[in-house]
């Protein structure tokens, strides 16, 4: 657990992951140059599984990094200091990445407010294929604080890398998609608070740093520039980033570069019909609302007739 001036809702986190059902592990918190009462937090808990690090390095992924080398464990399980762990998480990811012999595993997701009420809930892909073929779209197919990953991950691949901040987490597992195996439990049992720190100039820094990660990985896979396939992914980057009007126009390309398929008309048509509306979910919390969930089952029902 990294911990940079998280004193807010610090206790909460740790005592989540310390009341976990599975009771056999270490506890690396890395206080990460923090100024606020984080420290006197953190020292107050008299628990033998808990080691703390002062990391120097004030950056945040050398926060990470620090926290992977330290740890004794075969697999590291990543929490953050403003979340909350289900008592069964670890003991169900676990389970789950032995019996789907998974090398990075996450969980599906509660989104809290700053109060811990559940404003929403994000299902993720669940299957190796599935999760790898979204995460060049959508940097939060795997959430990276409801990760548990091999260590030897970091051993073939590298840490994450400063220069990827602060998607450090999504270029790290765009490196692994090659070698390693990817699953979701389908279960939630992390819980991602929304809070207003996380809106403004870190959320658009977070989206155009996503992208960049994402068109080169794609232009490094993809040797075709002048393909469908090309075009339609490359839409679908803007389309997940919220760049529809850009997303419509790689999608139009697709059409012309290539043979038509259902994918590229179902995106045609949302952008088409539903696009001020989605822009107008996106910026709220209705995005991880059962009432959005329906309109999307409702809109490809109507697709597919």
């Amino acid at each position: 657990m990294p911990v940079h001036n998280g004193e807010l809702f610090l206790r909460q986190a740790v005592e989540s992951v310390l009341t976990q059902s599975y009771r056999d592990f270490e506890f690396i918190i890395v206080n990460n140059c923090s100024t606020d009462s984080s420290s006197r937090i953190i020292n107050s808990f008299q628990d033998k599984r808990i080691k703390i690090v002062n990391e120097q390095d004030c950056h945040p992924v050398a926060a990470y990094n620090r926290g992977f080398t330290e740890s004794k464990g075969d697999i590291i399980f990543i929490a953050d200091q403003d979340d909350i762990c289900d008592p069964e998480r670890i003991n169900n990811q676990l389970e789950y990445i032995e019996k789907t012999n998974a090398d990075i595993c996450g969980s599906f997701i509660n989104i809290i407010d700053i109060k811990g009420k559940t404003i929403g809930r994000l299902a993720l892909p669940v299957k190796n294929e599935e999760i790898k073929n979204d995460l060049l779209f959508k940097n939060y197919t795997i959430f990276n604080s409801s990760v548990c990953l091999r260590k030897e991950i970091f051993q073939s691949i590298g840490y994450f890398e400063k220069e990827y901040f602060p998607s450090a987490d999504y270029e790290f597992f765009l490196r692994a998609v090659r070698n390693f195996n990817f699953c979701n439990v389908p279960q939630y049992l992390y819980s991602w608070r929304k809070h207003p720190s996380q809106i403004s100039a870190g959320k658009l820094a977070a989206q155009k740093s996503t992208m960049r990660i994402s068109f080169s990985y794609l232009d490094n896979t993809i040797k075709n520039k002048s393909s469908g396939e090309y075009f339609l992914k490359k839409g679908l980057v803007y389309y997940y980033n919220d760049h529809l009007l850009k997303s419509l126009f790689y999608f139009l390309n697709g059409i012309f570069a290539g043979k038509i398929n259902k994918k590229l008309i179902r995106y045609i048509l949302i952008i088409l019909i539903l696009g001020l509306p989605l822009k107008l979910y996106r910026k709220s919390d209705l995005i991880y609302s059962d009432h959005f969930k329906l309109l999307k089952k409702i809109f490809d029902r109507i697709i597919r007739l």
